[in-house]
């Protein structure tokens, strides 16, 4: 014997706009538009698989970055603003890929990149993947070579507008970048990674550092959001975890791991 699916929907139906008559008013029911993947990425949008800077970014780091005394040191004066950020916290992380979006107004843009890029991987077998160091401060977000200690990728917390960790894969994460480009207009592109602790870490990281630069114009409200937050034995940096993060560098491990 069926059942009649639909009498009891009619009826719901008809009880929703007796309410609505009953009140002598409208009740606009807003519709939950969920985007599809072709409104968040563009078909056929490539995926690069290695860290590429955008070309303002790679200008800025390059220029005059490094100076060379006649004793053959040199001096890195690229991110002077470590020193003076209230926020620094480094987490262990696999550069997975990035790609153009053509929205940052929702965090399933940041979904749709994290499953285009783990497709992308698997068809195309690209399962090694080169451990790196994302260090997050109050100003910028920077993926540092372990092993040189060479900046491969900066960002300014202020050119982060999404950022979010998968939600059943703890371990993913991702953040779109706005920068400009050398047309006038803005281009922007999503980048995921694979971390060693749970994503949701670094999105804590990146909210506290966005947080500080909204408050650091104010004293007062600068102090209250510290105090809320532990600090170092020196009190000169934010601690967001009393342990080290669980994918501290070891000397057992290697340079490269399987993703």
């Amino acid at each position: 014997m069926g059942f009649d699916f639909s009498l009891p929907l009619l009826y719901h139906s008809q009880n929703l706009r007796s309410v609505e008559l009953e009140n002598d008013k409208i009740v606009p029911r807003a519709a939950v538009h969920v985007p599809d993947a072709d409104e968040l990425i563009a078909p056929g949008t490539p995926i690069q698989f290695d860290i590429v800077l955008p070309a303002t970014e790679f200008l800025d780091q390059n220029r005059g970055s490094r100076r060379i005394n006649p004793f053959g040191e040199t001096e890195d004066e690229t991110f002077p603003e470590a020193e003076d950020s209230l926020l620094q916290q480094m987490f262990i992380v696999r550069f997975l890929g990035s790609m153009a979006v053509k929205t940052d107004n929702t965090t399933e843009v940041i979904y749709e990149a994290m499953r285009q890029v783990l497709a992308a991987r698997a068809i195309h077998n690209i399962f090694r993947t080169t451990e790196s160091h994302l260090m997050v401060t109050s100003q910028t977000l920077r993926l540092i070579d372990p092993q040189t200690q060479v900046t491969r990728a900066n960002f300014e917390l202020t050119s982060i507008t999404q950022f979010a960790a998968h939600q059943e894969n703890k371990r993913l994460v991702g953040f779109v970048v706005r920068t400009p480009e050398s047309t006038g207009g803005e281009a922007l592109s999503t980048y995921v990674f694979e971390s060693n602790s749970e994503g949701e870490k670094i999105c804590y990281a990146i909210n506290l550092g966005k947080e500080i630069i909204e408050v650091q114009k104010d004293p007062e409200a600068l102090a209250q959001l510290m105090l809320s937050i532990p600090l170092t034995n020196d009190g000169k940096y934010v601690l967001l975890n009393e342990q080290p993060d669980d994918g501290s560098p070891s000397e057992n491990r290697g340079a490269e791991s399987e993703a």
